[in-house]
């Protein structure tokens, strides 16, 4: 029978001190990516263990050993050596349940050995248990703490709300929308469907951009959120094609439609797999 998962008090703190650190991944763990696609490792981490600790998920006992195995080896790396007289010995008086952990620690540790590996299994195996979960997670505002920091920081620099400099001019609302919803803003009156020589939208050209501000400005205002391109592409694929959760949470939120097929036939999801966005093509499945 499914029963609800309970992880450790530290996690959030262990995660969100992971999500945070500044420094590099060690380098012991060989993911083979790259900066940016590290920070996203490590941020859909903690927003997946952040999710499962404050979510009553009920989950059966194999994915909630699973994940506990996938966590331990996120967050601490290898387990112990097993084969230590010490370790013997503390093991032969471990109650089941404690067996069971170390188990699910020693298995994922041996199919993810590295500690990014893990994190972005922790995250596909959330989606794959909670379909949703990436769409339904929700954003999180910053804090009143943190736009104070913010505004400290500019403050020092003798930039307040009354004299911050404009965003730079922009030839059409094509390129103010990948210019951010301060250019959009600035560029004026102008039609939010307008589409340029490709049949590219501004939202089509804000999703390219991964401009989050001009996308949700654009909808705000009206933007026909499944309007496509000259090849069938809806903003949608292109969110999918880029692998942006957030953007695709944004778009599925507004009414975008998932079955929408491009040129050669594909769906958003099709062509999230084929970019090997495993976690959104089964959302957007």
């Amino acid at each position: 029978m499914a029963s609800q998962i309970s992880l450790p008090p530290e996690v959030l703190r262990r995660a969100k001190e992971a999500a945070a650190a500044e420094a590099p991944a060690p380098a012991a763990d060989a993911s083979g990516m790259d900066a940016a696609e590290e920070q996203a490792t490590r941020a859909d981490f903690f927003e997946a263990v952040e999710y499962v600790n404050t979510q009553a998920l009920q989950l059966s006992d194999d994915a909630q050993r699973k994940l506990f195995g996938l966590h331990c080896v996120a967050t601490n790396g290898a387990p112990p050596p097993n084969d230590s007289p010490s370790f013997r010995t503390l093991y032969e008086n471990m109650p089941e349940s404690e067996r069971a952990k170390d188990a699910a620690w020693r298995a994922a540790h041996e199919e993810h050995p590295q500690q990014l590996s893990a994190m972005r299994a922790y995250v596909d195996e959330v989606a794959r248990e909670v379909p949703d979960f990436l769409l339904m997670a929700p954003e999180e505002d910053a804090s009143d703490d943190q736009l104070a920091k913010v505004k400290n920081d500019l403050s020092a620099c003798g930039i307040n709300e009354s004299n911050a400099p404009p965003p730079p001019p922009t030839r059409d609302v094509f390129e103010a929308a990948r210019a951010g919803a301060a250019s959009l803003k600035a560029f004026g009156d102008f039609d939010v469907n307008e589409i340029d020589d490709y049949h590219l939208t501004p939202l089509i050209h804000a999703v390219d951009a991964e401009r989050e501000d001009s996308a949700r400005l654009l909808l705000d205002a009206g933007a026909d959120v499944n309007r496509s391109d000259d090849d069938g592409s809806t903003p949608l694929h292109y969110a999918a094609l880029l692998g942006s959760t957030p953007l695709v949470r944004l778009l599925v939120d507004r009414g975008a439609d998932r079955s929408l097929k491009d040129g050669d036939g594909n769906t958003a999801a099709d062509v999230a797999r084929s970019e090997g966005h495993s976690s959104l093509a089964e959302l957007l499945t």
